[in-house]
């Protein structure tokens, strides 16, 4: 259901749109089967027009990776950096506004910059571990069980007789990544 023409989860993924990001609650609609592999970020800033939400959590400068967390769990392969277009070497994400002359200025952006590109560079190694190892059979499972479920049925999970750990993953509520 779109308003607008704006898909709920394009609502809450990104900047932009009247209204800051809400990470937690675009990771419960990607749980309850919101689809992430078409949005594109069409609303925001410059740098980020036209980035998938995949490629959007890689680079943009935030202290919090849940939304990409969320998509790492429903995918069964994950596409490379390369693939994505990201270099670790040469970030278009991290690049900071020009600064005024000031010393104590620039020293702040310096530092500034140097912890976003940590950031940056901490997050894309952790993603790049992920896609190049092979996903677990168990998370192969999971990820036939909820497309063969589907966005409607999805949230019928919780009420199925199954032991709480199961419906918990299913659900990604489990975070195996910790």
């Amino acid at each position: 259901m779109s308003i607008a023409g704006i898909m709920p989860l394009e609502y809450v993924a990104f900047n932009g749109l009247r209204q800051f990001r809400r990470p937690f609650l675009a990771a419960f609609l990607i749980a309850y089967g919101a689809s992430f592999s078409t949005l594109k970020n069409l609303h925001g800033c410059r740098l980020l027009r036209g980035m998938s939400l995949l490629e959007q959590e890689l680079t943009r400068i935030t202290s919090d990776c849940i939304i990409l967390r969320a998509i790492v769990k429903t995918v069964s392969r994950l596409p490379t950096l390369e693939e994505l277009g990201i270099n670790l070497e040469k970030p278009t994400c991290c690049t900071i506004p020009p600064i005024d002359a000031a010393a104590d200025a620039a020293m702040v952006h310096r530092n500034a910059y140097m912890v976003q590109r940590n950031a940056f560079v901490h997050r894309c190694r952790w993603y790049e571990k992920i896609a190049r190892s092979p996903r677990t059979l168990q998370h192969h499972c999971r990820v036939v069980v909820r497309n063969c479920l589907g966005p409607f049925r999805i949230r019928c999970v919780s009420s199925l007789p199954l032991p709480i750990p199961l419906r918990d993953y299913l659900l990604l509520e489990y975070d195996e990544f910790k």
